[in-house]
């Protein structure tokens, strides 16, 4: 049997590792960069952050035993870190937590704990509000309150930290492919994989050297990079609102002289936001700047000089902003893997510490558990593949695999609760136009729809948004509606809109068009607002519209319907935060019109087609109401 495995980061590794525990398997690696090891490569930049592992880490710990390295095994190589945390005098005292508030170091008092806490919350704010910092923000404010309760949580018991004692690529990198090179893996780097395509039984993979066939893909890249290989290769998948964050990292090859080489050991040092860790035997020390105040290299280089006491200028500085999407560090929630295996299930898989697993934050030791899961997931498939025993291990699994698929990625999870808020939305929608408008609709010229259809709207009003409900209700349709992305972080308005199954209109790529496309072949409706934005009415005319509606037709195969409505912006204007409630209620007329078939047309002959519709319907609402009325009841 034949695998792929996309990234050569800690959880392609591992997942090569544990597929070659079988001689049969044949593994082929392939990485986008000059260098393997993914987050743990070292470039001219330097390393991508201050690699420290815990205790806990009893995955990745395993398969290092198992990895010949410097000295005996890789985890021979690694030494225990002493972790120090600075005092309200300014001095250092060793500490016997990871967490400085949590230890019980004698010496280290409640004063100095409240003042590191203090010195972290100015450190947040001051960056939060300055351009020089915007890379590091995400590390605090992107968290949601369960993932930063599930990483703090995890941790609290750990007080041993350990790390290598010079170059990741030294210590773990290369004595890991090596050791994977001579079970028999091929690794080929430069190869950016651009599409991904079933094949047979099996799986077409597209690289700019060519393509090759397997029998099953792991892609064990970063969750933003999977994303991307799924929009290139029209592969629906979850529309995900979840960021990353970019921490700097500085590597400083240290002057032999400084005083503080001589000491023993690893240390790490912690203080507002900058993690040092020092490595006497390299004569360097790896900085990582999560949160300071400023990340400017003459900032950070200034504080490191405090926390150790340094004497001469450095030797070399090298600086890693880890701005590429690969570089980053996931933040929030988890991603299921499994939905994003199923348009694909059984040929296409996916790790990485982005996807669920039992660790509780973004780390080599998610990274490896995700690796082991993977594989129980292709053992599970493909009798060829043998599952590694976990006997002595902690569970890896972060969703079991479902027993009956969504209709289409993006599908409600819970088809009774769309129902109920569906419900609930129109009757809500009702109470709240009949208090301060009358809604009336035209449709003289409107022709029922059997079956699914892409209905399109114009948006002059965030009052658009209950008219359009109603207008939904009166034509008995529940779509997939196609919402702005902010609106997906508004705390329970973005839950609603998950659980009814919106989908976010992701700018950059075709990602919602593919959505939209799976939607509709699983039986589902789509609505979306072409022109993207509200646009006051007498710029309606020449307002653009977007492609994706014309797209979602065209390869379906389904109808346009245009729904035009007027007067909205009168009872809630642009610069309003409500609506206006009047005792003379202002008429909003929605006007439905004709379905508009794709056949024959381009993508742009057809968005035209439906700009002018809309258009028509829009500007000549109101000719046929008093005889086509239905006036709206709650």
């Amino acid at each position: 049997m034949r695998v792929c495995v996309i990234g050569s980061g800690i959880s392609g590794l591992a997942t090569a590792h544990y597929l070659t525990d079988r001689s049969d398997v044949r593994v082929t690696v392939l990485e986008a960069e000059e260098q393997y090891g993914g987050r743990a490569n070292v470039t001219e930049g330097g390393e991508h952050c201050t690699r420290l592992f815990l205790s806990d880490y009893h995955h990745l710990l395993a398969l290092f035993r198992e990895i010949p390295g410097v000295g005996g095994t890789v985890v021979d190589s690694l030494r225990r870190c002493r972790r120090f945390a600075g005092r309200s005098d300014g001095t250092w005292v060793e500490i016997d937590h990871i967490y400085a508030f949590l230890a019980k170091t004698p010496g280290l008092t409640t004063r100095d704990k409240l003042r590191i806490a203090r010195s972290n919350r100015q450190a947040l704010l001051v960056a939060r509000r300055s351009a020089r910092s915007a890379n590091v923000l995400g590390s605090v404010w992107n968290w949601s309150a369960a993932s930063l309760f599930r990483a703090v949580a995890g941790s609290r018991r750990e007080r041993v930290t350990f790390a290598f004692p010079g170059a990741t690529d030294e210590y773990l990198t290369r004595p890991w492919i090596d050791f994977l090179r001579a079970r028999g893996v091929e690794f080929e780097n430069n190869s950016r994989v651009e599409l991904v395509a079933p094949e047979g039984d099996g799986v077409r993979v597209v690289t700019a050297a060519g393509q090759e066939s397997f029998d099953a893909v792991v892609f064990s890249g970063f969750v933003h990079d999977a994303y991307r290989l799924l929009d290139q290769s029209g592969i629906p998948r979850p529309l995900d609102c979840r960021t990353h964050t970019h921490c700097k990292a500085f590597t400083i090859d240290l002057d032999p002289r400084e005083e503080i080489l001589s000491a023993e050991g690893v240390r790490v040092y912690a203080g507002a936001g900058i993690t040092t860790v020092l490595q006497p035997a390299e004569r360097r020390c790896v900085t990582l700047a999560a949160f300071p105040r400023s990340t400017e290299d003459a900032f950070v280089l200034d504080q490191v000089r405090g926390q150790l006491g340094l004497a001469h200028n450095p030797v070399r500085v090298r600086t890693r902003s880890n701005l590429a999407p690969s570089e980053a560090v996931f933040v929030g929630e988890y991603v299921d893997p499994v939905r994003l295996e199923e348009p694909l299930r059984g040929r296409l898989y996916f790790a990485g510490s982005g996807t669920s697993n039992s660790y509780p934050l973004d780390s080599g030791e998610g990274a490896c558990r995700s690796a082991f899961e993977v594989v129980g997931r292709l053992a599970a498939d493909h009798p060829a593949i043998r599952r590694r025993s976990s006997l002595g291990l902690p569970s890896a699994a972060g969703h079991p695999r479902p027993g009956a698929s969504r209709p289409h990625p993006n599908a409600p999870a819970r088809p009774r609760l769309d129902r109920v808020l569906w419900s609930a939305a129109t009757r809500a929608a009702a109470a709240v136009t009949s208090l301060a408008s009358e809604v009336v609709f035209d449709d003289a010229d409107h022709v029922p729809v059997e079956g699914p259809a892409v209905y399109v709207a114009n948006h002059r009003s965030l009052f658009d948004v209950p008219a359009g409900v109603l207008a939904f209700r009166h034509l008995g349709v529940s779509p997939r509606l196609v919402v702005a992305r902010k609106y997906f972080d508004k705390g329970p308005f973005g839950r609603v809109l998950r659980a009814i199954g919106a989908l976010p209109a992701l700018r950059g790529s075709d990602a919602t068009i593919t959505a939209g496309v799976a939607a509709i072949r699983a039986g589902d409706s789509v609505a979306i607002m072409p022109e993207g934005k509200i646009t006051a009415p007498e710029d309606g005319i020449t307002a653009e519209h977007g492609r994706g509606a014309a797209m979602i037709a065209l390869a379906t195969g389904v109808p346009i319907v245009p729904i035009a409505a007027r007067g909205t912006h009168l009872v809630w204007g642009r610069s309003r935060p409500w609506p206006l409630v009047r005792r003379d209620h202002p008429r909003v007329v929605i006007t439905v019109g004709r379905p508009i078939a794709p056949d024959g047309r381009s993508g742009q002959d057809l968005t035209n087609l439906v700009r002018d519709a809309l258009r028509v319907l829009e500007h000549g609402a109101g000719e046929h109401v008093t005889a086509h009325r239905h006036e709206v009841a709650a």
